[in-house]
């Protein structure tokens, strides 16, 4: 039976953004044409695959999108005071992503066209397609609750966090983790962009951001309430590289800041209030966590 959720706890945050950081992108035979022979990215200078927290039998089958996914969502979990992790059963994961893991899938498709389907290696099957953050995160941490993969350049987020709040309101799951993970770090993504387009100029090109989502009135303390309700019909990304993540960062941001009230409007016609918690369930200040970096240094 369903119950409809006007507000829900959220219990923890986590955003993995490489905010100042840049690497640089060379163009090959698969970038875009006009655009030089490099791009400079907002993206992990260190590939995020390498990083402490990815298992050393993923690195090699995984993109970068669903390395920092993995991470992310490791970190998130790890937040939740003791006690408070529901059975693995009652887990659900809700990801947005907008081009999927072409740093993976572009090389191994140079390998097919070169040399045919015998130096192609077997995880392009997985590796990179759309479902594959997800799909990794689920298996690689055993969560097996409702999960799903939204796709969306501006309404990805707030598609993915509507589908968190959908499994609450059906009882399906005790906790949602939702969230927006990319990575653009490949020339053939590029080509989105025609080269007399200008390339965005705010926001990341990679990164993760998640969200711990419960019912309300669980009675254990939560970082804040998000309040659904009303639309927004701003576009907040247009000049963004990635429109979702950044959705995301400000929504994190907003969690993470002390105002209550505040509207975050996370494109496509979306958009969530951020409410302090009810006074008798104090927020604890150590449910929020922001990485400028992907990881530590294994």
């Amino acid at each position: 039976m369903r119950t409809v959720l006007d507000t829900i706890e959220v219990a923890a945050s986590v955003a993995t953004l490489p905010t100042g950081e840049r690497a640089r992108i060379q163009l090959g035979r698969s970038g875009p044409r006009g655009r030089g022979d490099h791009v400079d990215l907002p993206i992990f200078q260190r590939d995020p695959r390498q990083v402490a927290g990815v298992p050393s039998r993923l690195r090699r089958q995984i993109d970068r999108f669903s390395a920092l996914a993995y991470v992310a969502v490791s970190e998130l979990l790890d937040e939740l005071p003791a006690g408070q992790r529901p059975p693995r059963e009652r887990i659900g994961v809700f990801l947005a992503n907008t081009r999927a893991g072409w740093s993976y899938g572009e090389p191994q498709l140079g390998l097919l066209v070169d040399g045919g389907p015998t130096p192609m290696h077997a995880y392009q099957a997985t590796a990179w397609f759309p479902a594959a953050a997800q799909g990794e995160v689920t298996i690689g941490l055993d969560l097996r609750g409702s999960a799903k993969t939204a796709a969306g350049r501006i309404s990805g987020f707030g598609e993915a966090l509507w589908l968190g709040r959908d499994a609450l309101e059906r009882d399906a799951v005790d906790l949602a983790v939702v969230g927006a993970v990319e990575s653009l770090a490949n020339g053939f993504v590029l080509r989105d962009w025609a080269s007399a387009e200008p390339l965005p100029s705010t926001g990341p090109a990679e990164g993760a951001v998640v969200f711990a989502l419960r019912r309300t009135g669980s009675g254990r303390a939560r970082l804040r309430d998000l309040r659904f309700g009303g639309t927004d019909d701003t576009d907040p990304g247009s000049g963004d590289w990635v429109p979702t993540l950044s959705a995301a960062a400000r929504l994190h941001e907003a969690l993470s800041g002390g105002s209550a009230g505040v509207t975050v409007s996370l494109g496509g016609g979306y958009a969530v209030t951020v409410d302090h918690p009810e006074s008798d369930h104090p927020a604890t200040d150590h449910t929020t966590t922001d990485h400028t970096e992907a990881r530590r240094q294994p």
